[in-house]
């Protein structure tokens, strides 16, 4: 987790309650972390869900509008837009390095599926994803919907590849 910059100001005290898949690797758990530092250091609990990728795609972070542009800036990242979605440009703070490649992954496919589901912080490292829906634990509900929007979002920017011979039968 420490390859996300979501943690790069965040210190992990304790990982808990873990629930994962074998098949794709994809793990949902509690974490503990602290934020701030001195009498301003806060101990915070959230639920998590870690997902890795076949293929590596373009770093980059995903928010609401407005909750963590500062830390952002700060980092040097600066809100990305992407052309023909204007209503998802002022909700979401999009940021990474590589613009350029950000702005091919997120195709009109991946803007409606982002902006139909409820917000979550998404970031990719570039060989996994996180998602946290709020810092603080989840109820049972709640992760159920983070576990299927997760493995939705993992099956847009990771589709799997059809065998071969399926695309023969059909035309």
């Amino acid at each position: 987790l420490d390859d996300f910059l979501f943690f790069k100001t965040r210190e992990i005290r304790y990982r808990y309650n873990r629930l994962s898949d074998q098949k794709n690797g994809s793990c949902v758990f509690d974490l503990e972390f602290t934020e701030g530092a001195f009498i301003a250091r806060e101990v915070v609990k959230a639920t998590v869900m870690h997902l890795p990728l076949k293929r590596t795609i373009p770093v980059f972070t995903l928010d609401k509008e407005g909750l963590l542009q500062m830390l952002y800036g700060l980092a040097g990242y600066k809100d990305i837009d992407i052309d023909h979605h204007p209503d998802f440009n002022k909700r979401f703070y999009l940021s990474g390095e590589d613009s350029g490649a950000i702005r091919e992954l997120f195709t009109d496919e991946l803007v409606l599926f982002l902006e139909s589901h409820p917000y979550y912080h998404v970031e990719s490292n570039g060989r996994a994803m996180l998602i946290l829906k709020k810092e603080r634990l989840l109820g049972v509900r709640e992760i159920k919907a983070m576990i299927y929007f997760g493995q939705l979002l993992h099956n847009l920017l990771q589709p799997s590849e059809i065998p071969h011979k399926l695309l023969k039968n059909n035309p």
